[in-house]
């Protein structure tokens, strides 16, 4: 809360964010759940490559952190399948 007197300020319940981190011999790739200002759940992805400029993120909305974490799996196992590795945290 940012101002007692304001009726309509509230508490933020901010959990901590939840990353991935992934690298092919060319490209890397992020992946983190996290909570907005407003107390929603989302995935911001980025991805781009390590020897030129090229790349793009977006954020994707989650219903709540058990969907985020289930998206998070999915996003591991493709980028398996791609040719990457998880990098250590």
């Amino acid at each position: 809360m940012i101002d007692l007197t304001d009726s309509l300020a509230r508490n933020l319940n901010i959990e901590a964010a939840v990353c991935m981190r992934f690298s092919s011999p060319d490209r890397t790739y992020t992946a983190v759940l996290q909570q907005d200002l407003f107390g929603d759940w989302t995935i911001t992805q980025s991805w781009g490559g390590k020897f030129n400029r090229r790349g793009g993120g977006q954020i994707r909305l989650v219903d709540d952190f058990p969907a985020g974490l289930s998206m998070l799996q999915t996003i591991a196992k493709q980028r398996h399948r791609r040719g990457y590795h998880l990098l250590p945290a």
